[in-house]
């Protein structure tokens, strides 16, 4: 669970591998950990697809594309 505000939106995919609420919204955020809480099937898919998602974010692979853009722009 992330709020709607600065970079958050663009890793989490709401009710996919995630949720993402307004910041400060107390109902929002009670409304969706109840739900994870007892739903152990979500839980399960979404810590699934988010530890698939995040694992582009490893630095050596962040590296590897920087470098690629870096190489493109000086040749």
């Amino acid at each position: 669970i992330g709020t709607t505000g600065g970079g958050i939106p663009e890793i989490i995919d709401h009710g996919k591998d995630g949720f993402t609420i307004e910041p400060w919204n107390q109902e929002e955020l009670e409304k969706y950990l109840t739900r994870l809480l007892k739903d152990d099937s979500l839980r399960r898919k979404m810590g699934q697809r988010g530890k698939k998602k995040v694992q582009k974010y490893h630095y050596q692979i962040l590296a590897k594309e920087i470098e690629k853009i870096i190489q493109e722009v000086l040749q």
